[in-house]
């Protein structure tokens, strides 16, 4: 299927290219008339009305068998819902493979024989993609967005914390080398840098960082690491220099997953040259299940190097990113809609969570206490990126304050 309109399903091209025997697919919705009270709804049917008159040419005139999937229940916005519709049209498909056979015997088209194909071990593949290792060759140039999520090239990637502020930036790729280039609030407040030769060896990368804040005073930071790969451990070596002090780096990522639960950690270990003492950063995350909708999630972040920042996971009052010690714990229950919500016309969501939680900080001065409740989901549009909305309620009892907390996440 294509996504086009004016040639939605592709049989004439097919054709043009040579193909003897043109296999169509349909999806147009047979929708009621009277439901179109929204100008999405309109939009909507103006947009199958196109699709429909030419396809139906085009149907006509090229296309020798015809498969008509019902998607009824479905519509333009449902880019979310590709699982499913991938599996309803392979259901339809499989119900009309008799009636195909019988026309390619009547025009006399030979069934391929198929070959069992030697099976490939794709663990390395798939590791490759969830380390975003996986290399295309060619060059290749993208710009991007990003809101709400603090991701410095000098912070750990376990836990993303939220920061009220835009990232813009470049990305460059030639082979297996890349540059990006990214700052905060449009550059206006510094930027950083980032080079990466992946697969120097089938399981090494090279990683260099570079940050410049604008202040003459201080000096830029920079980092230089030697990553390895596992299929579920990465480690890396590296030197750097952040907040005007130099270090070595020894850094470690590991992950479990059992029947009931996942556990995650990273962990930064440095030696302050200037200083010369030995410190350490570790983030962790334990998510255990306690049913389909039900689930228990505890983080802890602990960091004495007053180099490296804290993610903050603390949802009472404003941290240092050096805090030496967070603990959070949040009992969660999701509801996953049978049919999507539609807000606005627009947007559409799958699934709501609600939330309770209590988090606790401490570090060299003081420590406190917050606790609350929040709400979740996610809010697709198109085929885009979803939006990550996050609204919650919390006390601070060493303020003996209200937080009301909004955080919104998007990646474009």
């Amino acid at each position: 299927m294509d996504a086009g309109i004016l040639e939605a399903t592709p049989a004439k091209a097919a054709a043009v290219l040579g193909a003897d025997f043109v296999i169509a697919t349909t999806s147009f919705p047979k929708e009621n008339h009277e439901t179109f009270n929204s100008a999405s709804a309109s939009i909507n049917r103006f947009l199958n009305i196109i699709q429909d008159n030419y396809s139906q040419q085009i149907i006509k005139n090229y296309a020798d068998f015809v498969i008509d999937i019902d998607v009824d229940d479905y519509t333009f916005m449902d880019f979310n819902q590709a699982p499913k519709l991938v599996k309803h049209g392979y259901q339809s498909t499989k119900k009309i493979i008799p009636s195909l056979k019988q026309e390619l015997e009547k025009r006399e088209i030979e069934f391929y024989k198929y070959e069992e194909k030697e099976k490939v071990n794709i663990q390395d593949i798939l590791n490759d993609l969830e380390n975003n290792r996986f290399i295309v060759d060619g060059s290749d140039r993208s710009l991007f967005l990003n809101y709400g999520h603090d991701q410095s090239y000098f912070d750990q990637e376990l836990i993303v914390p939220f920061e009220d502020n835009f990232q813009t930036g470049i990305e460059l790729k030639k082979d297996n080398l890349s540059f990006d280039i990214k700052g905060d609030d449009f550059f206006n407040e510094g930027y950083e840098a980032r080079l990466e030769l992946k697969k120097l060896t089938k399981r090494t990368d090279l990683f260099l960082a570079y940050a410049n804040d604008y202040q003459s005073e201080t000096k830029d930071d920079y980092r230089f690491e030697i990553k390895y790969f596992a299929d579920y451990f990465q480690s890396s070596l590296g030197y750097g220099q952040q907040r005007n002090e130099e270090y070595y780096l020894l850094s470690s990522s590991f992950g479990k997953t059992g029947n009931l639960f996942d556990f995650e950690t990273e962990n930064d270990f440095i030696y302050n040259i200037d200083r010369s003492e030995a410190k350490v950063l570790s983030s962790n995350i334990i998510h255990l299940d306690l049913g389909s909708k039900w689930n228990l999630e505890s983080s802890i972040v602990y960091n004495n190097t007053n180099l490296l920042d804290s993610p903050i996971i603390y949802r009472g009052q404003s941290l240092s990113e050096t805090t030496e010690f967070q603990a959070a714990l949040d009992f969660n229950y999701n509801h996953q809609f049978i049919d999507p919500i539609y807000l606005g016309g627009f947007f559409q969501t799958t699934d709501i969570g609600a939330y309770l939680f209590a988090d606790y900080y401490e570090n060299e001065e003081n420590s406190g206490e917050t606790a609350g409740i929040g709400l979740n989901s996610q809010l697709f549009l198109l085929g885009l990126r979803p939006i990550a909305l996050d609204l919650y309620f919390a006390y601070d009892f060493e303020e003996e304050d209200d937080r009301v907390g909004l955080e919104l996440g998007y990646e474009f």
